[in-house]
């Protein structure tokens, strides 16, 4: 059924049915039960003057809790009718549209009545609240700790003695493990609904409630048949990921557009980079919906495993989600960098053969890769930071063009990487987009030839920019890396890339003063955020020798200054604190 087919389903059955049982809609976690629930059923209902209440079974233990349940949400929306003194505030709260109002108003009344099923005080409810001609809606069946043989024989009842229509939404297959529930399932249920959604008019609508410009500006562009390209892409992507979940894609849209409003309202930024960081985002959100701990691995801006290779996750967005901080100097980097590789592979027309290769002929598709190879050979005419790009369409290529150049491609690529790396240029393992990659074969091979690549620029990346090892240097540095807001979460440590041998010969030589601003980087380093053991962990083997290194200074020099050893005390506290800090934050614990 589609959404019109649904409600016009249950608006029969609210009106018509005589079989006096229940009905069930049921599909899995996340496929958008609850938002269709809410955004349309609901709706539709109000509209069409039919009543209806909406329990959460959720966490709830006994038939009593909910009964109460049951009975206060009656009576907020009568209280919602009739009590003008409530005003604006107190109308917003009992519609639901607040719905910590709503719950602060359940669990703060004082009803005097028992609401335990074994107690003949029915009475009492059946003066106060009417459940004729009203649907009751129970929600999350199977996240409920009510046995389900005792909670079913409670609908029984309510459909065959009360005359009331009963809507069940859950997830079947997890009540089925029940022993007893398909023997007395018979008996109470009618009709079950295998819910599935419109996914497209449900992606529509919920980008639509997001009044930004950049969301209203993702959305002018259209397919050739009049559709979205944003929404089509993005059901695509919850299609590849087999998972079609409304609340990580609300989750990702409100994560973005909270980006969104940091950024500078003068400016205008490239609407396609911020699709693309979005569709990252919505990937990641999907797959770690169940709140699964993940880092990151790469030292990459982008990453294919928390995103995919069509749409990887944007390191800026990661930072965001897991520290809550906007780096906005790392979201300009960013969009320089995809900015730069967009002009790049439009102007290419050899390039663009290669990535719209899907399109293109045999013949044409041979003669660009040769192309490729050519100048990959020479290297000349295509950026270093092309590679990993260019690499993942040329490894997408091999499975339907069997052709020798293409290995030669990513050979030439690693040495042209390695030779620019020692001829000090610094080199992004960066790709903004890409084409999604179908064989374990495939995906194999290009996270192989993105280690390879990794390894070769993480020679390069493995120094502190400016750092001579001389005492006099330490305060500029100081002043860099705090006045440009140096976050080292974004490049997997900070002690990791320090010469500890080196380090330890300068403190030998530092001042009281020289060793206090030490101090400091390292306070600003690591004890500015709470999380930073997620991406810094690996600094904790360097920061132990170095700290082993301070107390040997302290135990076995006589000569040293008093206030340089009280310095080199407090250094050696603050190296003790940040390694406990570092090893709570990865095992749960210190050690």
């Amino acid at each position: 059924m589609n959404t019109k087919e649904l409600n016009e389903y249950i608006e029969n059955y609210l009106v018509n049915d005589k079989t006096q049982r229940a009905i069930m809609l049921t599909a899995p976690w996340g496929s958008g039960k609850s938002y269709y629930i809410k955004n349309e059923l609901c709706d539709f209902l109000r509209k069409n003057n039919l009543k209806y209440a909406i329990v959460s079974l959720y966490g709830i233990e006994s038939l009593k809790e909910i009964n109460k349940e049951l009975f206060l949400e009656i009576k907020l929306q009568k209280a919602h009718k009739k009590c003008k003194w409530l005003g604006a505030w107190g109308k917003t709260i009992l519609t639901g549209t607040a719905v910590v109002g709503k719950t602060l108003l359940k669990h703060l009344a004082n009803v005097d009545i028992d609401f335990n099923i074994k107690e003949p005080n029915y009475e009492k409810i059946y003066e106060s609240i009417d459940l004729s001609n009203r649907l009751i809606i129970f929600e999350d069946l199977e996240r409920s700790g009510v046995d389900i043989v005792e909670f079913l024989g409670y609908v029984n009842n309510l459909c065959e003695q009360d005359g009331v229509r009963v809507l069940l939404v859950a997830n079947e297959n997890e009540i089925v493990k029940s022993t007893n529930y398909s023997r007395i399932k018979e008996k109470t249920i009618g009709d079950t609904i295998n819910f599935s959604s419109d996914y497209y008019e449900s992606i529509k609508s919920i980008l639509e409630k997001f009044d930004n410009k950049y969301f209203k500006l993702m959305l002018r562009e259209q397919d050739d048949n009049g559709d979205l390209s944003l929404v089509r892409r993005i059901k695509q992507q919850m299609i590849n990921e087999n998972c079609i979940n409304y609340r990580s894609l609300l989750y990702a849209c409100q994560k973005t557009e909270d980006m969104l409003n940091l950024l500078d309202r003068n400016k205008e930024y490239d609407v396609e980079f911020i699709e693309n960081l979005f569709i990252g985002t919505v990937i990641y959100s999907i797959k770690f919906n169940d709140g699964k701990e993940e880092y990151w691995e790469d030292i990459s801006y982008t990453s294919s495993t928390l995103g995919n290779y069509a749409y990887p996750l944007y390191k800026v967005m990661y930072d965001y989600i897991k520290t809550q901080v906007f780096s906005v100097e790392d979201f300009e980097y960013m969009l320089k960098l995809f900015i730069k590789t967009k002009d790049i592979s439009k102007a290419d027309e050899t390039l663009q053969v290669i990535y719209d290769w899907y399109e293109k002929s045999e013949k044409e598709l041979g003669a660009a890769i040769d192309v490729v190879c050519k100048r990959l050979k020479s290297d000349e005419g295509i950026v270093h930071n092309e590679y990993v790009k260019l690499a993942n369409y040329l490894i997408s290529i091999k499975t339907v063009l069997k052709y020798d150049k293409i290995d030669e491609c990513l050979k030439y690529m690693l040495l042209n990487t390695k030779k620019a790396v020692n001829n000090g240029e610094k080199i992004q393992v960066f790709s903004s987009t890409g084409i999604q990659l179908l064989s374990q074969k495939e995906i194999d091979e290009f996270e192989e030839f993105k280690l390879a690549m990794m390894d070769i620029v993480n020679n390069q990346q493995n120094k502190l920019k400016d750092f001579s090892y001389e005492p006099e240097s330490l305060s500029n540095y100081y002043d860099w890396i705090t006045g440009k807001k140096i976050t080292f979460i974004n490049e997997k440590g900070f002690a990791n890339k320090l010469d500890i041998n080196k380090t330890i010969e300068m403190l030998k030589k530092c001042s009281a003063k020289q060793i206090n601003v030490f101090r400091e980087i390292l306070q600003y380093v690591y004890m500015e955020i709470s999380n930073i053991a997620e991406f810094m962990h690996e600094d904790v083997k360097n920061l132990k020798a170095l700290k082993i290194g301070v107390d040997k200074i302290i135990s076995e020099s006589d000569k040293i200054d008093a206030i340089q050893k009280l310095q080199l005390k407090w250094l050696s506290g603050n190296l003790e604190t940040i390694i406990a800090k570092l090893q709570g934050g990865q095992n749960g614990k210190t050690k």
